[in-house]
């Protein structure tokens, strides 16, 4: 995402997207009342955001375990099936599922397929960054990690959840895949907008407050949706 302010009361924002294989530039012109500079990034209000990034650090993750990611996104009250032949060993960019909703705030959007998804990037995480992280806890006087340190000590793998508001059910979707595949691998969460990282239950719990309270805020004709009718690829 690329930010340039226009006045001092609107911004020019410059998303690019991975989508079936072709980068899409979308350029779109925002109200700055309510939010704030990072950098060259700009953190949007909460719920209307313009892009959101979650964090998961995990060890061991293989393939193997999305029977198991997609039984636990399940329980959180809707069904999901993902882009068929789906790896995580070369899959980057946008990832396509189909869903359906039972709790959607917009009644009229439950029971129905639909299409939705996120973007999605695996990477190794380097063991020389870990030894820094390490050494620099234990020598600062701090000699116990804690429960999630550690956790983060061990992790072997980053995923990156790309979250834009492209379509209304990418933060549900987002969310909920990343609590869900940190629970399943026993990681981390970090979700980088609040500048919190969480782990068990508490990943649940945070995921399905802060996705209701989202899309309780969505008026109804402010709903961008992507009716379900086949795979495409």
């Amino acid at each position: 995402m690329y930010v340039s302010k226009s006045n001092e009361n609107w911004i020019s924002v410059l998303h690019d997207y991975f989508v079936w294989g072709t980068t899409v530039m979308i350029c779109d012109l925002v109200p700055l009342k309510g939010r704030k500079f990072v950098g060259n990034a700009i953190l949007p209000r909460k719920g209307k955001y313009m892009g959101f990034e979650l964090s998961v650090q995990l060890k061991g993750l293989n393939d193997k375990i999305i029977p198991a990611w997609l039984a636990e996104i399940r329980k959180f009250n809707m069904d999901v099936d993902i882009y068929p032949n789906f790896s995580f060993n070369n899959h980057s960019g946008f990832l396509p599922f189909k869903i359906v909703t039972y709790d959607c705030p917009n009644r009229s959007l439950n029971n129905i397929e639909l299409l939705t998804g996120y973007e999605l990037f695996v990477n190794r995480i380097e063991e020389s960054i870990k030894r820094q992280s390490l050494f620099t806890k234990l020598f600062s006087g701090q000699k116990q990690l804690s429960p999630i340190e550690k956790k983060l000590s061990e992790a072997d793998t980053e995923v990156i959840f790309k979250i834009s508001a492209r379509d209304s059910f990418e933060f549900r979707i987002g969310w909920y895949s990343a609590a869900s595949l940190a629970l399943l691998c026993d990681g981390v969460l970090t979700d980088l907008y609040e500048g919190v990282q969480l782990e068990g239950q508490e990943m649940i719990r945070r995921a399905h407050e802060v996705v209701l309270e989202d899309e309780r805020l969505i008026k109804e004709n402010e709903w961008r949706v992507h009716e379900f009718k086949e795979w495409l690829g």
